[in-house]
């Protein structure tokens, strides 16, 4: 950061810390004035002179997933054409070698030779965003390529992949520039690194004067890169408010470097030290049920798999983890697997597509791959093949089932219930994690809703980070989710792009006859009710949701509304007063309203009410889509319920 906004931050986001906290956060300044100075004489520690274990353990067969193969075909030679994919969707165009600091999506370069300590990777100019510049820098292509060298007996691409690294050092020299500002960058660099040095003693040479020749040049890079990137990892790791999955990754970085080359622990703490400050981050970032507690989808799998490299590349070294530890990463991989819908995944939370390594066959579907491991392995033989099995069934009892239909997790504050047509996710939870939420959105008591696998009413998504900050304000906002939105009862204010001022009260939840839930929020302004229930009449099979809304003066009556976020694609038409017909890939719902609403409407995508972030939502990072909105508005009162139905057309 610069001194001005170094000043702001200070004069804004202490706040919301303890004084420790801000004491780590003086200590980091002081630790960037010392190193630009003086650096550490990185030749003065061979990070190959120690053996170290071979992580990660790769099978001894050639009996590649077929899949795999295809895969890795089109996959390596986009690649060496310069076809990329950012975030798992975004098509860019990427030079030879790539142009390490350029936000593709604008075409804007942002090459810096300024220390990343100076640097504010918030406020990038030209509107640029940092996300579209670290994404080529956490190597996934790279890893991707030397996966193609040795399964498709191909050096060739080991030795693009090697000449880009070598085209990184030189761009990026220690701690300058924008790939320097960020430990959590450096530590998914390290893990990267880490499975590319694994795969190159993989592969098959034709000719052993090319194999010394690229032995030498990458041993060259290790020495060069590794010290600097486990001395920046340590140094400036995250800390109290900020520690989310950023320290999860960066801790997981540093054991999985020491596991491979331990003379790099002169850099750092010893491995087992650091074993126990990752073991202890563990239990305090996913709850005892296994929800993590950012109260984001996204970062579930995401920090998951750093946990889960972590425990595979201790037990490589012979290394156990804590009994409870490892039954907390069991239960964190069966709250992803129930609180995910594989077909037609829509997240909660904040969300950035990020994965730790591209070990999926298909790099655009992720997820679906990831959950068929965690269900049914043999359904993802590549997942398989390249993490083998997945963790086995927690010991203690996690989520339950309550009223028969729903499985509630009741410390992370989640409630899914599935049935042979239904998938209804709400959302229970606190705002975020830790003092200032970081990743939180305001989405208390909204309710999420597939039909026969098809996305209907969905979370608006995530969007943008830096990029765009008035879309991430939106879709984190109270006004995108559906959960009834009274503006007279405060739900939480944002003042920075993973900071709120305030949070709401935790929402409460108990079952309301057989088989419905009824979940609460109460402030001092008032109280939300919503009532979810299932219709099963001879008339009518689906879900009624009833929404009750009374502030604490004024006789309780109190202005709300309710928006149903359609996803894109959608087409929502009336049949009825109070009746309309959503269809999207080929099914058909019902919606019908009572008759408390007082105004009612539908926002089309293309309508003359649509506004600058009217219907907007994303499935993924940096994708903007738009879907129609059914939108109700009410005067609530104590008692006086408003009921939307939701039904199937057979």
């Amino acid at each position: 950061m610069g001194m001005l906004d170094t000043i702001k931050w200070y004069a804004t986001t202490p706040k919301a810390m303890d004084s420790s906290e801000i004491n780590s956060h003086f200590q980091k300044k002081f630790n960037a004035i010392k190193d630009q100075i003086l650096l550490p004489d990185w030749s003065r520690v061979d990070p190959l002179s120690q053996p170290g274990k071979n992580y990660p353990k790769l099978p001894e067969t050639s009996d590649y997933p077929e899949h795999l193969l295809d895969e890795l075909k089109w996959e390596t030679w986009d690649l060496f054409k310069g076809n990329w994919k950012a975030f798992g969707w975004l098509d860019i165009t990427v030079a030879d070698p790539p142009e390490w600091h350029k936000d593709h999506m604008v075409n804007v370069d942002v090459k810096s030779t300024a220390w990343g300590f100076q640097l504010n990777h918030r406020e990038l100019p030209s509107d640029a965003d940092v996300k579209l510049v670290w994404e080529l820098s956490r190597f996934y292509a790279l890893v991707r390529m030397v996966q193609g060298a040795w399964i498709l007996n191909d050096s060739r691409l080991a030795e693009v992949a090697l000449r880009w690294l070598h085209s990184w050092n030189r761009e990026n020299p220690p701690f300058r520039g924008w790939n320097w500002t960020s430990a959590l960058e450096s530590g998914i660099r390290l893990i990267q690194l880490a499975w590319i040095d694994t795969l190159t003693d993989k592969i098959v040479w034709k000719d052993i004067d090319q194999r010394k020749a690229f032995k030498e040049s990458w041993e060259d890079f290790k020495k060069k890169s590794l010290g600097p990137h486990v001395y920046y990892t340590w140094r400036y790791r995250s800390f109290g408010s900020s520690a989310n999955n950023h320290l999860i990754g960066e801790l997981s970085g540093l054991i999985i470097a020491l596991v491979k080359w331990p003379a790099l622990s002169a850099y750092t703490i010893s491995l087992s030290q650091l074993k126990s400050l990752w073991e202890a981050e563990v239990l305090a970032q996913f709850a005892e049920d296994g929800g993590n507690k950012e109260q984001a989808l996204n970062y579930q799998l995401f920090s998951f798999e750093f946990c889960w490299q972590v425990r595979n590349a201790l037990m490589s070294a012979n290394i156990h983890i804590r009994a409870d530890v490892e039954d907390r990463l069991r239960a964190a991989a069966m709250f992803f697997r129930n609180m995910q819908v594989p077909e037609e995944p829509w997240d909660f939370g904040d969300g950035d597509s990020a994965i730790v390594t591209p070990v999926a066959a298909d790099s655009t579907r992720p997820i679906r791959e990831w959950w068929d491991w965690l269900n049914v392995p043999e359904k993802s033989p590549v997942i398989s093949f390249w993490m083998g099995l997945p963790p086995e069934q927690p010991h203690r009892k996690c989520g339950e089932f309550i009223g028969g239909k729903w499985l509630l997790y009741n410390c992370s504050g989640y409630a899914i219930t599935r049935t042979s047509e239904w998938v209804l996710r709400w959302d229970l939870s606190p705002l975020g994690y830790l003092s200032i939420a970081a990743h939180g959105h305001l989405d208390a008591l909204h309710v999420s809703i597939w039909y026969k696998s098809v996305a209907v009413i969905i979370d608006p998504g995530t969007g943008a980070y830096y990029g765009d900050k008035m879309l991430r304000n939106y879709l984190a906002s109270r006004e995108a989710h559906n959960g009834p939105n009274a503006p007279s009862i405060p739900f939480g204010e944002r003042s920075g792009p993973f900071m709120w001022k305030e949070r709401h009260p935790d929402p409460v939840v108990r079952l309301k006859g057989e088989d419905s839930l009824l979940g609460q929020v109460t402030t001092g302004e008032g109280h939300i009710k919503r009532h979810i229930a299932p219709i099963n009449s001879s008339r009518d099979k689906g879900w009624l949701i009833s929404d009750v809304v009374a502030g604490s003066t004024n006789q309780g009556k109190i202005p709300f509304f309710v928006r149903w976020q359609c996803a894109p694609e959608s087409k929502v038409t009336a049949i009825a007063d109070r009746e309309w017909l959503i269809e999207r890939n080929g099914i058909k719902l019902r919606v019908e309203i009572s008759t408390n609403w007082e105004e009612y409407h539908v926002i089309q995508p293309d309508g003359e009410r649509q506004g600058a972030h009217t219907n907007i939502c994303s499935s993924a990072f940096r994708k903007v889509q738009r879907g129609p909105v059914i939108e109700l508005y009410g005067t609530g009162q104590e008692l006086k319920k408003f009921e939307t139905k939701f039904l199937s057309m057979e």
